[in-house]
């Protein structure tokens, strides 16, 4: 992966106890939230036989591995197999961590952890994160077309054609021809403006793809 920092989720889409595969830079990684409510990113890939950890579950502060049980630690080293409890797993099974931030109201992953990544603002409201069947690359230019921002941070306001009320999206590519719009809105957007933004983001997303759909 790159060393820039990317939007995985809204803070408050990722549950204490969440588990949820995702991607950044084509990779596939598992974002999980402990108990004690620190976010990790991990390569997708159990070490023991493959499976993917997104299909697990949280146990306190270790990730379970939904075939045999195999727990992982904070650190990701492998620390419990249920088949053999005396066991003191070796060091060598393990998987990959990657750096997992959260920031003004954003899970953010794969990034230099000197520098803290920015959002909006660090008292910014979750609306929702929706999956759009269009690249990164033309959903952009679409946002970018009503909104400013620099790069996959775009802000999005009603006399530009965008949403009733002020928002905010942060861009993130799950694949060749998939992406995440991450929206949010300002501190002390009421519940019913939230809701009408996110009907607005429906909108917006079925236009797009029909309009994919129609030039292809």
């Amino acid at each position: 992966m790159s060393q820039s920092w990317t939007v995985v989720s809204l803070s408050s889409g990722l549950r204490v106890g969440g588990v949820m595969r995702s991607f950044v830079d084509g990779q596939e990684l598992v974002i999980w939230r402990s108990a004690s409510g620190r976010a990790q990113a991990w390569d997708n890939r159990c070490p023991h036989r493959g499976m993917r950890l997104s299909h697990g579950f949280v146990r306190g502060e270790q990730l379970a591995c939904l075939y045999h049980g195999w727990h992982y630690g904070q650190d990701g080293v492998c620390s419990y197999i249920p088949a053999h409890p005396d066991l003191e797993p070796p060091k060598t099974i393990c998987t990959q961590i990657h750096s997992c931030v959260e920031a003004d109201g954003f899970v953010w992953v794969g990034g230099d952890v000197e520098t803290i990544p920015r959002g909006f603002a660090s008292d910014m409201v979750g609306v929702r994160s929706i999956y759009v069947d269009l690249s990164v690359e033309h959903l952009r230019q679409r946002l970018t077309s009503i909104g400013s921002g620099a790069q996959d941070l775009v802000t999005l306001k009603a006399e530009n054609g965008g949403p009733p009320s002020e928002a905010w999206v942060a861009l993130q590519a799950n694949g060749p021809n998939q992406s995440v719009m991450h929206i949010g809105a300002p501190a002390g957007t009421d519940p019913q403006a939230c809701i009408a933004i996110s009907h607005w983001a429906e909108s917006f997303r079925r236009f797009g793809e029909a309009s994919e759909t129609e030039a292809a």
